[in-house]
Formats: structure tokens, sequence, C-alpha cells
């Protein structure tokens, strides 16, 4: 059964677009926190390496939103071109980024979210807590990787390999106990 009322028509592409771009600026708050607390989820040895690296990445994440925002602003064309650019409504469609399957990513991303802040906001934080928030960040950047992969171009390249570098980064300290 849909959570959605049948009396409201689906969101149009635009929508979904300006969607997807907000999902990605929350994605990039969870990054940003993640680095700035790299020493409760990042191995020692990677902590100061990782932050380095999101100084040049951070600039990919801003992009990619800015990106999708103007997609949004874009109006489909009538026809659709075998291979669309990837920032404009046709290419999203073509990687599956908005429409049902879209639809289906946006929202797994936006709960895997919203489970890593009930960990990482809770009170009082324990290593327990901390381990839970380390296993949701790990889930969120395996999905939100998978989604800027299907983006494609170096935009969505260069923040997919950045979620992996995190993800691997915390599930190796994870492995560890620590």
């Amino acid at each position: 059964m849909s959570t959605r009322s049948n009396l409201l028509p689906p969101p149009s592409d635009a929508e979904e677009v300006r969607l997807l771009a907000a999902a990605f600026a929350d994605l990039h708050a969870v990054v940003a926190l993640v680095v700035e607390r790299r020493q409760e989820f990042l191995p020692g040895e990677a902590s100061e390496e990782i932050a380095n690296a999101w100084t040049e990445a951070n600039e990919s994440f801003l992009d990619l939103v800015k990106k999708l925002v103007q997609a949004s602003t874009m109006h489909a064309a009538v026809k659709v071109p075998k291979v669309a650019e990837p920032f404009t409504p046709e290419g999203l469609h073509q990687h599956q980024l908005i429409g049902p399957v879209g639809t289906a990513k946006r929202s797994l991303m936006l709960r895997l979210k919203d489970r890593f802040f009930s960990h990482s906001n809770s009170f009082p934080q324990s290593d327990e807590r901390r381990a839970q928030a380390a296993h949701a960040a790990v889930d969120l950047f395996e999905c939100a990787a998978s989604i800027a992969g299907s983006i494609g171009g170096t935009l969505g390249g260069v923040v997919e390999e950045f979620l992996l570098l995190l993800k691997q980064g915390i599930s190796l300290r994870l492995r560890r106990g620590h």
C-alpha cells in the first residue's frame, strides 16, 4: 500500500531531481560530520589523510548538488537521445535516478541517513551507540556511492570514490573493534 494519497499527483521530474539534490545535500552534512568526528569513526592512521582528501572531495559534493539543482530547473526534451547528459532530466531517467526506481533509491538513502543520526545524536553517547552509528554510516555510504555512481561523469565518480573510501575506513575501524 502506498504511503502517498491517491488524491495527489506523483512528483514531477523537476521535483524528483530537487529531492535528489536535497538528499545529496543531507549526505554532505553526514560526511562532514564523520570527517569532523573522524577519531570516532576512522582508523588513526587514515584520519588526517581522509580529512585532507575531504578538502578536495567537498568541492565535488557541492558541485554535484549545484548541478542537480540546476537540472531540476531544466525542462525535459521531447526526444530522448540514446545517451543523455548525466545532469539532465533525460540522463537522470536513463540512470533510473528519477521515476519509481529513483524514488526507491532516494528513500533508502534518506532512511539510512535517519538511522545514522538516530545513533550518532543519541545521549548519553556510548561505545555501543558509536559502533551502531558507524555501521549505519557504512550502509549509508555504500548506498549513496551506488547512487552517485549512477549519476556518472567526473563529479559522480569523485563523490562515489570518496564515499567508498570513507566506507572502507569505517569498516576497517569496526573490524579492529575500536
